[in-house]
């Protein structure tokens, strides 16, 4: 009995202690340490493999083990959000804060752990560098190693070189993610993950490497030769996935002198392309932004999700010309940074330059070919990579008459006048596979004029008129409906893209309707339910639908507004259906003229859509129009009769003679009203019709 007592009474303290013990809140996580194969995980008062915490005082924590009665003092030191160090004791079987802490010697072990979900942080060396390297064999200075900046200033790419005369040297590249970093006495610490490039799967024990490092006085500084931009940096790499054996930089599995490279940029591009800070290509995919603050000498691309073909042969092309290899890590936004090098032609109206270019965390030379159209349109024609600099703007890597031109328009670009004026009669009409895709509507027994992009199907509608007239339910039928004084409906609903057929049953045009307001827009007129008191329950089977091919009948030019284009499109059971477009600035290229339209309406994006229209005239008064949803590209040869190409969304004729051609006074005015009144003839006619057939 006094055996028990003596007993209690020595853990008494921490019993009482141990209500409110919790690690921070900021340590909770899960966690990688070397030599542990599972995740370490701090939650509350829980640290797995360890215990509970039952007592603490600052950085000291009593923890209980779980799996047997005894107790261990673990020493905490956060040396960053995704780093903690600890040093612990055994487990006693009893004991306090004040009597087993003190057990811990200050040569125990230190160990370290990672955050294994831990946010990147900003790395501490800017590159570029140039640096020789030793693995205990001697060091390998010829050819020298380099260390080569990302997009992601998060990122660092190291390129190892194989010496020949010395052993344990190879050629290997890696791809450093810094995810800490601190300051410990004179020498800094830096934390990373390493992807390598062989495409082999890395453990966690080997993806974390622990570097220390410090910045040196080079000997040119020394000698008092005044030269700036010397910054040399001794750099030690841990072999494994701790900290603990990086006591300088002298001393580690791989030592590394950096030296810093100079690297200045010599050139800036032209003010006729920096003054339209942003611009974009016809389809959004790419978007090219002059950096100001760069002193206007870097252009950042963006490709878009939607456009992945143009940073994937780019890389591709990156990857075959340096190590014929994957991407070491996938490209978030397919970011590219170009920084102007070199001008090797500048001409008026033309920009030709030899530039740096950084993407993920390849980089290299490219040359780049800037052709003013207009002051807010431009066209850009992109060689090939090139490891070397002196040869981007030469063949193979670039050739002016074959490098396909990419269209930018300016983020503000303004309406410009129409190239003709009048209405003219649309002939033999060549539509793309995607434009008849969609180039259908749905049965209607009136005129509408309603607002489409005949162009795109992103943009196209479906328009149903259908009557709710149900039969007459069976006797002892379970089916009922809901009454209701108007038996006509009007759905006009903007379709998603690549739908294969606008014919729809009323049930899933019913659920569509519910889904109308994902779609809505401020700058869309949304044809709505004209007329309804009810709601009427019926299969879809009562519901006859019938598709009616759309036929291109004419092109309007300047009428109304002189920056102003509009196509009309009828079918047998519809007519006028009209898309209205703005004209832009345009340019002439031997004999095609270029024009570039924008979409009144916007895309399922949010932007309007912008359409290349080349003009080529043949005798006598024979005008043949192109419409392109990319880019007008004369190098792919675009403007030829056979119109084979994959930007072509549709070509047709019309004729400039006096005949082919009327005057804008003669345009319907039924096809200009607005929607509001559009709505009112829709809906009387309905009633019409529903009051005809109660008849």
């Amino acid at each position: 009995m006094g055996y028990w007592l003596v007993f209690m009474l020595s853990i008494y303290p921490v019993a009482v202690s141990s209500e409110g013990c919790k690690f921070p809140t900021r340590w909770e996580g899960v966690w990688f340490q070397s030599g542990i194969r599972q995740s370490i995980v701090v939650q509350a008062n829980r640290f797995s493999i360890k215990g509970k915490c039952v007592d603490s005082d600052g950085d000291r924590f009593l923890l209980s083990d779980e799996k047997k009665p005894c107790y261990r003092c673990v020493v905490i030191h956060e040396k960053h959000h995704n780093v903690l160090q600890y040093k612990e004791t055994f487990c006693n079987e009893m004991g306090t804060l004040k009597t087993i802490c003190p057990l811990i010697t200050g040569d125990a072990l230190l160990y370290s752990m990672f955050r294994e979900s831990g946010n990147p942080m900003q790395c501490p060396f800017k590159p570029p560098y140039t640096f020789t390297y030793n693995r205990g064999h001697g060091d390998c200075r010829n050819p020298v190693s380099t260390v080569e900046a990302c997009t992601q200033d998060s990122r660092l790419l190291i390129r190892y070189q194989a010496c020949p005369d010395v052993e344990g040297s190879e050629s290997a590249l890696e791809e450093v993610e810094c995810i800490a970093g601190w300051k410990e006495g004179s020498y800094r610490f830096l934390v990373g993950r390493v992807h390598h490039s062989n495409g082999i799967p890395m453990s966690t024990e080997d993806r974390f490497k622990c570097f220390i490092y410090e910045r040196t006085t080079s000997q040119r500084q020394l000698k008092g030769s005044g030269a700036s931009g010397d910054v040399e940096y001794r750099v030690a790499q841990s072999g494994d996935a701790t900290c603990s054996g990086l006591f300088s930089p002298l001393e580690g599995s791989r030592t590394m002198i950096l030296k810093k490279e100079t690297f200045e940029t010599k050139c800036s591009f032209p003010l006729w392309l920096t003054e339209n800070q942003r611009w974009r290509t016809l389809d959004h995919g790419k978007t090219f932004t002059f950096l100001h603050h760069h002193n206007n000498n870097t252009l950042k691309l963006v490709s878009s999700s939607l456009d992945r073909v143009f940073a994937a042969q780019t890389i591709q092309a990156s990857h075959q010309f340096f190590y014929n290899q994957p991407l070491v890590a996938p490209l978030p936004g397919h970011e590219m940074k170009f920084s102007c090098q070199q001008e090797m032609e500048e001409i008026p109206h033309r920009f030709r330059v030899m530039a740096h270019y950084v993407t993920g965390c390849q980089s290299g030379y490219i040359c780049l070919d800037f052709h003013r159209r207009a002051h807010d349109l431009a066209e850009l024609q992109m060689g090939q990579p090139s490891r070397r600099p002196e040869d981007a703007c030469n063949s193979p890597n670039f050739d002016a008459h074959a490098t396909d031109s990419i269209t930018l328009v300016a983020s503000k670009s303004d309406f410009r006048n129409c190239p003709y004026k009048g209405i003219y009669t649309i002939k033999k009409v060549s539509k793309s596979i995607s434009w008849n895709d969609v180039s259908s509507i749905l049965l209607s027994n009136t005129n509408l004029n309603l607002p489409v992009d005949l162009l795109t199907s992103d943009n196209h509608p479906s328009i149903v008129l259908t009557t709710t007239s149900p039969p007459s339910p069976k006797r002892h039928s379970s089916e009922h409906y809901e009454k209701s004084s108007d038996d006509w409906s009007v759905t006009y609903k903007k379709l998603q893209p690549d739908l294969p057929s606008l014919v729809r049953s009323r049930k899933n045009i019913s659920k569509e309707f519910e889904r109308q307001s994902e779609y809505d827009d401020d700058d869309e007129v949304i044809l709505r339910r004209v007329k309804r008191k009810g709601r009427r329950i019926l299969s879809s089977k009562t519901v006859a639908s019938e598709e009616c091919k759309l036929n291109l009948t004419s092109i309007v030019f300047s009428c109304g507004s002189a920056d102003s284009i509009e196509l009309v499109a009828e079918c047998p059971r519809l007519s006028h259906i009209r898309s209205a477009y703005k004209c832009h600035g345009g340019w002439k290229d031997n004999d095609t003229m270029h024009q570039i339209i924008s979409s009144n309406l916007p895309s399922a994006a949010g932007w309007k859509k912008l359409y290349c229209l080349a003009y080529v005239k043949w005798p006598p008064d024979r005008l043949q129009v192109f419409v392109y949803a990319d880019n007008c590209n004369p190098n792919n040869n675009r403007t030829t009769a056979t119109g084979s190409d994959e930007g072509l969304v549709l070509s047709f004729n019309i004729s400039l003679s006096p005949s082919g051609e009327k005057p804008c006074n003669e345009v319907n005015e039924s096809t200009v009203v607005g929607a509001t009144l559009t709505m009112v003839v829709v809906a009387v006619s309905l009633l019409f019709l529903r009051q005809t057939a109660a008849r």
